[in-house]
């Protein structure tokens, strides 16, 4: 009766270690997608619009958004990043950017104001902390592994290593190059040239 008792114990406790696996599984991929990209600001590989965005694995965009400009739909600064199930969900602060000479060309816009001597910079501050977007990316199987959870970030953001240069509209393109420090782009046209 006490051999039974241990067999059926240890049998139950194996059972619970084979059930949680997955789950301790899930916890370490939360973990280091935490350590990569909590508290960063991430570029979207198209600039949608709105507070809730939602996309599949691959990046396709699940449902209809408009397009807007890059230098208020285009970065997000991650506040939260769960796994849950077979999906990421990031809750983000919109990062809308200005254009400041005296900084570096282009800047948060809560930078700029917290160094402004604005009557109301507190209020606009507030205002623009309140631009949240929550971004769900729909995940290949239930318990992704931390390949497959990159490569879903990857497919909706840029990577660090990529320049924003690749996807913003072609009048944008020699702007980035000289911020870049590329050479700028000679474009050929194939239409006939007119003298008057």
């Amino acid at each position: 009766m006490k051999h039974q008792r241990v067999t059926a114990f240890f049998a139950l406790w194996l059972f619970s270690i084979l059930i949680a696996a997955p789950a301790f599984a899930g916890n370490d991929v939360e973990d280091q997608l935490k350590s990569d990209y909590l508290g960063k600001v991430l570029t979207l590989r198209h600039f949608y619009k709105g507070d809730i965005l939602r996309f599949q694995f691959d990046g396709a965009l699940v449902g209809v958004a408009e397009v807007g400009p890059w230098t208020v739909d285009g970065q997000v600064f991650v506040k939260s990043i769960e796994v849950r199930g077979r999906a990421l969900h990031i809750l983000g602060r919109r990062v809308c950017l200005v254009f400041d000479t005296k900084a570096k060309p282009y800047r948060d816009v809560l930078e700029s104001l917290a160094e402004s001597s604005a009557k109301d910079k507190d209020k606009l501050a507030e205002a623009f902390q309140k631009k949240t977007v929550e971004i769900q990316i729909d995940l290949a199987s239930e318990h992704p592994d931390l390949n497959a959870a990159r490569s879903a970030m990857n497919a909706v953001f840029l990577q660090p290593t990529q320049s924003i240069r690749e996807i913003v509209p072609d009048f944008w393109r020699d702007y980035f190059d000289e911020i870049d420090g590329q050479p700028r782009s000679v474009r050929h046209s194939t239409e006939p040239v007119y003298f008057v």
